[in-house]
Parts: structure tokens; sequence; C-alpha cells
């Protein structure tokens, strides 16, 4: 089953390192979004994570640490 997601932050958002190659094509200036069966989205941004809308199972991580998705949606960090 595929997870949907949307994310926002308040700086500059661009596919990150390993990016599948439809990522770019995901990014309306500083927000990004999809949805996701397997793999991973990847994304690197300038400034703070505004808000993340995560629609399944899917996990989140920002630096490493695993986002509670409570936290994510009031664009706080982990």
């Amino acid at each position: 089953t595929a997870s949907t997601y949307e994310l926002t932050v308040d700086g500059e958002l661009t596919p990150g390192a390993d990016a599948s190659r439809d990522a770019e094509d995901r990014i309306s200036e500083c927000t990004a979004e999809g949805a996701i069966t397997t793999g991973e989205r990847r994304y690197r941004f300038s400034g703070e994570l505004r808000d993340l809308q995560v629609d399944g199972n899917a996990a989140v991580t920002l630096d490493g640490d695993k986002v509670r998705r409570s936290i994510a949606s009031r664009g706080e960090r982990p």
C-alpha cells in the first residue's frame, strides 16, 4: 500500500543524495509531495521544516532521527 506525503520548508528544497529521477518533479518551490510504496525519497533543505503530512505507514527521518508525526505536523524538530 502506498503512503502519500507532503512536506513544506521555509527555505530551499532540493532532491537529496541518491534521489530517484522523478524527485525533482515532485518539488514546487518549498513544497514536495508524492507517494511511495517501496524505497526512499530524500530531500535536502535549508531553513526549518514547517509542515509534514504523511498518510500511510512510511517512516520519516530528519538528520537520521525518526520523526514523530505529531511533532512533524507542527513543524518542530524531533
